[in-house]
C-alpha cells in the first residue's frame, strides 16, 4: 500500500515573484488614508496593481478595510468586463501598511493614459459594535507612466473547448468551456453543475495539470466569473506545450446516510493528557469498514480520528462531507456537545494521488470520569472522481 500523506487542499500559491517596474511606488492621500501603488502585474485574467493602504486619522486601528469593488472604481486606459475588477486579495499587516491586490482590465492594442481612481473605501464596524460599514471618501488617484502600463496584461487568445464531462456521481458534472492562453500563463473556464445536490452539499477542490513529461502543476488561483463559471489559472506551459492533462482532485458530497456509534472513553481519564488513545470501534458506512482510530485530551476539547480501512483507492466514504450542522457527543449523563471543529479528511500519496482519509472531530471535553458517550452524525461524506481529461491550446 502506498504511504500516504496528509495535505490541505488548498490549491496553488500566489504567482513567482517578478521584477518590479519602474516609476514605482507611487502615492496619493484623500481622507487621512495613504495609499501607494507598489507594483504591477501581468495576469491571465487581467492587470494586478499591488497597492498598500496605510490609516492615519480618519480610521481606528480596530476597523477592518473591506475589499474594493467594481462600483468604487473610475478606471481608464484598460479593457475587459468591469464586473470582475475590484479586490483579489489582502494581505497580513506590514509596519502599518496593508497589502492589497486589485485586479483591473488590460492593455488595448493602442495603449494611451491610463489612470486608476478609488472614489470611496468601506471600513467593517468595530468588532463587538453593530452597523452598517463606514464609508470613507476619497479619491486617491493613480497615473500610470508608461513603464508601468508597458507591463499591463494583455488579453489571452481564447480556444473553444465546449464539452461535459461526467462525473461517478448522478447528480455532478463538469461543462469545460474555454481555454485562455497568454504570456501570463494558461486558464481553464469550466463550471460545475450540481444537479440537485445544490452548491452547498459539495466540498470543491480544484483542479490541476499534468504535462506530458509526468510533471503536475497546481493552479496558481480560481476565480468566479459573472456567468457562474470559473477559471482556473496556471502558470505558463512552456512554448513547445500544446497538449495537456486536465485531473479534477476529487470532491466530497453530502451523503444522506447517518451514523451513530457507541463509544467507551473510560481509557482516556487513565492516561496524561494529549496522549492519543487507541479505541478501535468498527462500523460501516455505505458497506464500506471504517474504525474511530483513537481519542485525545487537548486542554479543554477531545479529538475522535475516523479512518476508511480500505485500501485507499477503493475508499468512497467518509464520516463527515461538507455539511457539518447537527454533529453531536451524546454522554450517559445526557448532556449534549455540540462538534467545535475538525477536518473532512482527504489525504495525497507521494505519487499525487488523493484519498478519502482521516475524518477529525473536536468536542468540549465531557467531566472527567465519563464513560459511555455515542457520537452522532446526520449527513456524511461520499467522495466523488471525475475522469482526467486531454485538451490543446490549437483546439
Amino acid at each position: 500500500m502506498a504511504m500516504l500523506l496528509a495535505v490541505p487542499l488548498v490549491l496553488g500559491c500566489g504567482p513567482a515573484e517578478s521584477p518590479r517596474a519602474t516609476g514605482l511606488p507611487v502615492e496619493t492621500r484623500a481622507s487621512g488614508i495613504r495609499i501607494r501603488l507598489t507594483d504591477v502585474q501581468a495576469r491571465l485574467i487581467g492587470t494586478v496593481l499591488r497597492l498598500e493602504l496605510r490609516r492615519e486619522m480618519a480610521t481606528r486601528p480596530s476597523e477592518t478595510f473591506l475589499p474594493i469593488t467594481a462600483e468604487m472604481l473610475d478606471v481608464t486606459g484598460f479593457v475587459g468586463d468591469e464586473r470582475l475588477w475590484g479586490s483579489l486579495v489582502s494581505y497580513p499587516e506590514r509596519d502599518g501598511w496593508l497589502p492589497v491586490d486589485l485586479l483591473v482590465g488590460y492593455r488595448p492594442a493602442e495603449p494611451g493614459e491610463a489612470t486608476v481612481t478609488i472614489e470611496w473605501l468601506l471600513v467593517a464596524p468595530e468588532s463587538g459594535f453593530n452597523g452598517s460599514p463606514r464609508r470613507i471618501e476619497g479619491p486617491w488617484t493613480f497615473v500610470l507612466p508608461r513603464s508601468v502600463f508597458d507591463r499591463a496584461a494583455v488579453a489571452p487568445t481564447v480556444f473553444a473547448v465546449e464539452r461535459e464531462i461526467a462525473t461517478d456521481h448522478p447528480d455532478l458534472r463538469i461543462v469545460l468551456h474555454r481555454l485562455l492562453s497568454s504570456q501570463a500563463g494558461t486558464g481553464i473556464v469550466y463550471r460545475l453543475e450540481t444537479g440537485k445536490l445544490g452548491p452547498s452539499n459539495v466540498l470543491e477542490n480544484g483542479l490541476r495539470v499534468r504535462l506530458s513529461n509526468g510533471g503536475l502543476m497546481e493552479a496558481s488561483g480560481e476565480w468566479p466569473l459573472p456567468d457562474g463559471s470559473r477559471v482556473a489559472e496556471f502558470p505558463p506551459l512552456g512554448e513547445q506545450t500544446r497538449a495537456f492533462a486536465v485531473e479534477w482532485y476529487p470532491w466530497v458530497v453530502a451523503h444522506p446516510e447517518p451514523v451513530r456509534i457507541e463509544l467507551d472513553l473510560s481509557p482516556l481519564w487513565a492516561v496524561p493528557e494529549g496522549a492519543i488513545v487507541p479505541l478501535g470501534t468498527a462500523f460501516e458506512l455505505g458497506g464500506e469498514p471504517l474504525t474511530v482510530t483513537s481519542v485525545q485530551r487537548r486542554g479543554d476539547e477531545m479529538v475522535l480520528v475516523v479512518r476508511n480501512q480500505l485500501d485507499p483507492e477503493a475508499r468512497r466514504r467518509l464520516l463527515v462531507g461538507p455539511v457539518w450542522e447537527g454533529i453531536v457527543l451524546r454522554a450517559d449523563t445526557g448532556k449534549v456537545y455540540r462538534n467545535i471543529g475538525g477536518s473532512t479528511g482527504l489525504e495525497r500519496d507521494e505519487r499525487g494521488g488523493v484519498f478519502a482519509g482521516a475524518s477529525t472531530l473536536e468536542f468540549e471535553l465531557p467531566p472527567v470520569g465519563t464513560q459511555r458517550v455515542w457520537l452522532e452524525v446526520p449527513v456524511t461524506g461520499r467522495l466523488v472522481r471525475a475522469p482526467a481529461v486531454t485538451l490543446a491550446l490549437d483546439e
